[in-house]
């Protein structure tokens, strides 16, 4: 046998490089040569992934489950106050009131007008006097209807504007199926023109 081998070792030693070669490079593959289509199916197994080595977004939706809710957190602070927003758009038209008339009465120093936009049922309004004003509405007769009269505006009065209505519309030079109203500035209660005011008849 040991002669056999002297006279064959150089063959022999050929074989076992050739063998070995194999071998070696059937173990020893190229950096980056095996990807997807090199593995077969179910061929990484768990005992091959790396604990922890995966993410989140390795995994399909609903294949991890989702943890526990925590607890509810305290409540915040209350934060600062905003900056306040723009004007909104005005709202409808009310619906109408249940008053026969009503007016806004502009003074304009004896020679005085209804604000058209605040008047309904009335349809005329003079001085005939400082402070002293008639008015008329069409259909409705003063001595049946009570009217009820507030000062707008007292700007520039050393005392509280008053109004007297009740006075006789004989005595003021009214016609006597309108009211009379009279706007005094309190005392010394001497009529005073320049006040604007409202009237209802309800």
């Amino acid at each position: 046998m040991l002669a056999y081998v002297q006279r064959h070792h150089i063959a022999l030693l050929a074989l076992f490089v050739a063998l070995g070669g194999t071998s070696y490079a059937v173990i020893r593959l190229p950096a980056r040569s095996v990807g997807t289509k090199q593995l077969r199916n179910n061929a990484v197994t768990s005992a091959k992934v790396k604990n922890r080595s995966l993410k989140a977004v390795d995994f399909a939706s609903g294949q991890l489950p989702a943890g526990a809710t925590g607890p509810t957190g305290p409540k915040g602070d209350t934060g600062a106050i905003g900056a306040q927003g723009p004007k909104g758009d005005a709202g409808a038209a009310g619906a109408n009131g249940s008053a026969v008339a009503y007016a806004y009465v502009n003074a304009n120093t004896g020679h005085p007008t209804f604000d058209t936009a605040r008047t309904k049922g009335f349809t005329s309004v003079t001085s005939p006097s400082s402070g002293t004003y008639c008015l008329a509405a069409t259909g409705i007769d003063s001595t049946s209807h009570p009217l009820i009269v507030s000062v707008v505006d007292n700007t520039g009065f050393a005392n509280s504007p008053m109004v007297a209505y009740n006075i006789s519309t004989t005595d003021a030079g009214c016609p006597a199926a309108g009211w009379a109203v009279e706007t005094k500035n309190g005392s010394p209660n001497s009529p005073t023109p320049n006040l604007d005011f409202e009237v209802v008849v309800p």
